[in-house]
C-alpha cells in the first residue's frame, strides 16, 4: 500500500501550525492510504517545533534559509510514496489532501492547487500579487514551457516522491515554486491542476513573500530554465524572421518604400540582428545538450565544410582587392561590396562559431560524466 507525506515548510508559525497537522492527519486519514506529517523547521525562534512534536509531527530541520530549502529538507526526509505540500499559516486547507492523491492515482506525476479557480477569500492576497504578479508570471512561464498551469505559485501541491528524486531541485527561495513546474515540464513529467482555495490567515501577519524581489527570481529562473527548452519556439521564430528579412534587404537594396528609403546601412543592422540570434540558437542548443545530457544528438559539421566556406571568402576577398587593383584603386561600387561583405562575414562569423561549438562538443566527451 502507498504511503503519504505531508511536507509543511515552518518558520515561526506557533499561531497556526497545530491546526495545519491536525487537518493535515485528517486529510491523509480520508484517503485510503497511511501517512506522515512532517513540519521542516527553517529555524523558528518561537514554539513552533515544541508544538509541531506534540501535535504528533515528525520534525526535520535545516540551517539553509528558505522556502525551498524549507521544502527540499522536507521532501528528502519523507518516507512516502505520495508527497503534499502546505504551508504553516493555515491559508490552504489541507482537508483537500485526497483530491492531490486522487489525481496523483490517476497517473499524474504533478499537481498543483488552483487558487484562481477554487476561490480566494476576501483579503487573502494582495490587490497587485492577485490581479498583477501572479497572473503575469504564471502567464510567462506558460508562454514559455506550453504549459496548462493556470496558478504557478500555489503553495498547496503533490508530487510522486520518485519524480521529486529525478528533479534534483536547487531553488532555495519563493522561486522553487516554478521550478518545480518548468523541470518537471523540460523532463516530460504529467502535470494538472485542481481547484483549491486560498484562506485568509487567522491574523495579520508579516509575510515571507517579497513581491518585487521574489518575483524577479522567479523570472530569471524562467528565462533561464528556457534554455533548455524545446517548446520555446521563440527563438527560432525570430531567426526565421529576421533572416528572410535580411536576404530580401541583400538583394533588393537600396530599397525605397512609400517615402522611407533603405540603403545599405539598413542592410548592415539587419544583417547583426540576424548574426545575434544564429549564435544565441547555437549557444542555446549547445547548452539544452551539455546540462541535459544529450551531447549524443549533436551532429557534427565537418571540418572541411568549414575550411570551404573560410577559403570560398578568401577567394572572394583576393578576387575584389584584383578587381580594385586593375582599376587603379579607385572608386568602389559601395552597394555590390557592402553586399559582399555582409554575406563573407555572416558566413564567416557562422563557421567560426560552428567550429568553437565543436570543440566545445569534443572537450565535452572527455570531461562530462567523468566518474574517475
Amino acid at each position: 500500500m502507498k504511503k503519504i507525506s505531508v511536507v509543511i515548510p515552518c518558520l515561526n508559525e506557533e499561531k497556526t501550525i497545530q491546526k495545519c497537522i491536525e487537518e493535515a492527519f485528517i486529510g491523509i486519514k480520508n484517503t485510503k492510504y497511511d501517512g506522515e506529517v512532517i513540519v521542516s523547521d527553517n529555524g523558528s525562534h518561537d514554539d513552533s517545533v515544541n508544538i509541531s512534536k506534540k501535535s504528533g509531527a515528525r520534525v526535520v530541520t535545516t540551517e539553509l534559509k528558505g522556502y525551498g530549502s524549507a521544502i527540499i529538507n522536507g521532501i528528502e526526509n519523507a518516507t512516502g510514496d505520495y508527497v503534499i505540500i502546505g504551508d504553516a499559516d493555515l491559508t490552504y486547507n489541507f482537508l483537500d489532501i485526497p483530491n492531490f492523491v486522487k489525481s496523483l492515482d490517476e497517473d499524474t506525476d504533478l499537481v498543483i492547487g488552483n487558487r484562481f479557480k477554487g476561490g480566494i477569500e476576501k483579503g487573502a492576497m494582495p490587490f497587485l500579487n492577485r490581479f498583477v504578479g501572479n497572473p503575469f508570471l504564471s502567464w510567462v512561464a506558460r508562454l514559455f514551457f506550453k504549459i496548462n498551469i493556470g496558478d504557478f505559485h500555489c503553495g498547496l501541491r503533490g508530487i510522486k516522491k520518485s519524480v521529486f528524486d529525478n528533479l534534483y531541485l536547487k531553488s532555495t527561495g519563493m522561486e522553487f515554486a516554478s521550478e518545480m513546474i518548468v523541470k518537471a515540464a523540460i523532463l516530460g513529467f504529467k502535470i494538472n491542476e485542481i481547484p483549491t482555495i486560498l484562506r485568509t490567515a487567522p491574523y495579520k501577519r508579516v509575510p515571507h513573500l517579497k513581491p518585487i524581489r521574489d518575483g524577479l527570481r522567479h523570472l530569471y529562473l524562467i528565462f533561464s530554465h528556457s534554455l533548455v527548452n524545446e517548446k520555446n519556439r521563440l527563438s527560432k521564430t525570430l531567426i526565421y524572421t529576421f533572416g528572410s528579412i535580411y536576404l530580401f534587404f541583400l538583394i533588393f537594396t537600396p530599397l525605397k518604400i512609400s517615402n522611407v528609403e533603405f540603403s545599405s546601412l539598413s542592410l548592415l543592422v539587419l544583417n547583426l540582428i540576424f548574426i545575434f540570434f544564429v549564435i544565441f540558437l547555437k549557444f542555446k542548443i549547445l547548452i539544452k545538450h551539455l546540462l541535459l545530457d544529450q551531447t549524443n544528438l549533436h551532429k557534427s559539421k565537418s571540418p572541411i565544410f568549414i575550411f570551404t566556406v573560410l577559403a570560398f571568402n578568401g577567394l572572394i576577398i583576393l578576387y575584389l582587392i584584383y578587381e580594385w587593383y586593375l582599376g587603379g584603386f579607385g572608386t568602389l561600387n559601395q552597394i555590390t561590396n557592402i553586399k559582399l561583405f555582409s554575406i563573407i562575414f555572416t558566413s564567416s562569423i557562422y563557421v567560426f562559431v560552428s567550429f568553437f561549438i565543436e570543440l566545445i562538443y569534443t572537450a565535452s566527451k572527455y570531461f562530462l560524466n567523468d566518474k574517475s
